[in-house]
C-alpha cells in the first residue's frame, strides 16, 4: 500500500513538474514576444527562426502618426522577409527602400503568411492600439489617407482561397490571439514540427529517372539554379482563382471607404513568373501530408496565367476606382540583367529586386494618390 502511495505521490509530483514547467517556458516566451519583436535589439537572424505571431511588430519610417502618413499593407513581402532580414541589414524591407529613395513618412504592416482580409482586420486593430504593437510604441493619431495595398502572385490568391475553406479571417485571427497570449510555446514548437510531419514519405530515386530538381534561369550575365518556385496559383481552379480576385479586389474597396483611406494595389510577380524557364517546377504550399511538394508548368503557360490574373484583378479594381501599378514588366526586363531574389530565401526579392520594386512604384505614384 504504502509503495502504491509513493508510486501516486511521485506520478502526481512528476505531472505538476511539467505542468509547472509548461507554465514557466510560456511565461519566457510571452516575456520574449514583448522584448523580441521586430523593435526590439534582438538579431533578426534568431527572430526569423519564431513564428511569425510571435516577432511582429510593424516598423515606422518617417512617421508622422497623422493622416500624412502611408499604410503599407501585405504579407512576408512589405514585412521584408528575406536575405537582408536575417543578415541584420538595416534596409531589409520594401518599406525601408521607399523611404530611403523619397523620404516619405512610411508605417510597414507587413504580416508574414497572411491574406488580404485578415491583414485588413489586423491593420484596424494595430492602429488601435489594440494588437501588435507600431515600432516607436506610440498610437496612431490619425489614420493614414494614403494605402498601399501588396498583392503577391506566389501565394495570395491560394491563401485566400485556403482561408476562406478553413473558417475565414477571424477565426484565423482568434486563433493566432489566443496561441500568441496563452500558449506561445506550443505555437512555436508546431511551427517547427509541422512542416516535418508534413513532408511526404521518402520513395526510393529511380536511377533511370532523369527528371530536373532545379529550376535553371540565366540573365545576361547570371545563371542560377532555384529550388522550385513560386508561380501563379498554378493549382488553383478557374473558379476559385475568379471568386478570390473579385472578393479580393471588394475587400480593398471596403478598405477605402471604411477607413476613408485612398487606396492603390502594388501587384507583385512570382518568381516563375519574373525568370519564366521554359519548364518551370514550381512549389505548391498548404498541402495535406502526402501530396507532392512541386510540380511542373510552361513557362509560357504561366506567362499567360498571369498576365490573365492581373488584367482580371485590374478590371475588378477599377470598379472601385482603385489603381494597380503592374510591378511586372520593370521587374522581368531587370532580371534579364540581375538576379532580384536572395541567395537563402529564393521567395523573397534581395536590395536589387526591391529597388527596382520601389522605383516602379513612385514612377507611378501619381496615378496611385492623384491630387485633387
Amino acid at each position: 500500500m504504502s509503495k502504491l502511495r509513493a508510486i501516486g505521490t511521485n506520478g502526481l509530483l512528476i505531472a505538476a513538474s511539467i505542468g509547472i514547467g509548461y507554465v514557466l517556458s510560456n511565461l519566457a516566451f510571452l516575456i520574449l514576444i514583448r522584448n523580441g519583436n521586430q523593435a526590439s535589439g534582438l538579431s533578426r537572424g534568431l527572430l526569423s527562426h519564431l513564428p511569425a505571431p510571435i516577432r511582429w511588430s510593424y516598423p515606422t519610417l518617417g512617421t508622422t502618426h497623422t493622416s500624412e502618413d502611408i499604410a503599407l499593407i501585405g504579407d512576408s513581402y512589405v514585412e521584408g522577409a528575406g536575405d537582408a532580414y536575417r543578415n541584420d541589414e538595416h534596409d531589409y524591407s520594401i518599406g525601408h527602400v521607399l523611404h530611403s529613395q523619397s523620404k516619405l513618412p512610411l508605417t510597414s504592416f507587413g504580416t508574414n503568411g497572411t491574406t488580404f482580409i485578415t491583414q485588413k482586420q489586423l491593420y484596424s486593430h494595430s492602429l488601435n492600439g489594440t494588437f501588435w504593437p507600431l515600432k516607436d510604441g506610440r498610437k496612431q493619431k490619425n489614420w493614414p489617407a494614403k494605402s498601399l495595398v501588396f498583392i503577391y502572385e506566389g501565394n495570395d490568391f491560394d491563401n485566400h482561397a485556403q482561408e476562406k475553406a478553413s473558417g475565414g479571417a477571424q477565426a484565423h485571427i482568434d486563433a493566432l490571439k489566443s496561441s500568441r497570449r496563452f500558449q506561445p510555446l506550443r505555437l512555436f514548437l508546431t511551427s517547427k514540427l509541422r512542416p516535418m510531419l508534413n513532408q511526404a514519405p521518402s520513395k526510393p530515386k529511380d536511377t533511370n529517372e532523369a527528371k530536373p530538381t532545379l529550376n535553371r534561369v540565366c540573365g545576361s550575365n547570371y545563371c542560377k539554379e532555384l529550388r522550385p518556385v513560386q508561380a501563379a496559383s498554378p493549382t488553383l481552379s478557374e473558379q476559385d482563382l475568379n471568386d478570390t480576385i473579385h472578393e479580393m479586389a471588394s475587400a480593398i474597396g471596403t478598405l477605402k471607404a471604411d477607413l476613408k483611406t485612398n487606396a492603390c494595389v502594388v501587384y507583385i510577380p512570382s518568381p516563375g513568373t519574373i525568370y519564366s524557364p521554359d519548364e518551370l517546377i514550381f512549389q505548391q504550399d498548404q498541402l495535406p501530408p502526402g501530396t507532392p511538394t512541386s510540380g511542373t508548368i510552361s513557362g509560357k503557360v504561366n506567362s499567360q496565367r498571369s498576365s490573365a490574373i492581373r488584367d482580371a484583378l485590374s478590371s475588378a479594381l477599377k470598379k472601385h476606382q482603385i489603381h494597380m501599378v503592374d510591378t511586372t514588366p520593370a521587374l522581368t526586363t531587370a532580371a534579364e540583367k540581375q538576379f532580384l531574389h536572395g541567395i537563402i530565401d529564393q521567395k523573397h526579392f534581395n536590395h536589387q529586386g526591391n529597388a527596382v520594386l520601389a522605383k516602379t512604384i513612385l514612377d507611378d505614384f501619381s496615378r496611385c494618390f492623384p491630387n485633387p
